[in-house]
């Protein structure tokens, strides 16, 4: 066992040492409200949804992500470079098609919109055809917003979200 997280016990107390002192210990940073570039850090990947995780491939809106790890690219200031952003972009899932939004477009048309957005400002070209690809160290300006959460380990606190909403631009 590591020095560092050896404990003592005395009575029904335990004591350990967490290797630094609380004083120590930083927060992440958090990004203005900006376009950042950002660049896919690793190979993309396509992993099944919360819904197919917890009942399978037959749940109700089960389906697959596509998922981007994403870093900031920041020669300006350093603490904004290589903060780190996971991009999912939902594949369709069965009954996409016979859903509809308020607009009238399918949920199925619509996620795979957002896709093709996001597949143009990565590669700055027009998608064709039903393939799309994507590959580590593409580049694209995406919009950097700060968000609430309302659940979870970090509830309350503030933090960074990519915000589709507002586009993307391709790298000129």
């Amino acid at each position: 066992m590591s020095e560092a997280f050896e404990n003592e016990v005395e009575s029904e107390v335990a004591t350990f040492d967490i290797g630094k002192d609380v004083d120590l210990i930083q927060e992440g940073v958090l990004l203005p409200k900006e376009w950042y570039l950002l660049e896919i850090a690793k190979a993309p990947r396509q992993d099944p949804n919360k819904k197919m995780k917890a009942g399978g491939a037959g749940a109700e809106g089960a389906a697959y992500n596509i998922v981007l790890d994403l870093i900031t690219v920041h020669e300006d200031i350093p603490e904004y470079n290589n903060v780190p952003f996971t991009l999912w972009l939902s594949l369709p899932a069965l009954g996409d098609s016979d859903r509809k939004m308020r607009g009238g477009q399918t949920f199925e048309d619509f996620k795979l919109d957002q896709i093709v957005k996001v597949v143009r400002g990565f590669s700055g070209k027009e998608v064709t055809g039903a393939k799309i690809s994507f590959h580590k160290g593409q580049r694209a300006y995406l919009y950097v917003d700060q968000e609430v959460m309302s659940e979870g380990p970090n509830k309350g606190k503030t933090v960074n979200t990519i915000n589709l909403n507002v586009g993307i631009k391709p790298v000129s």
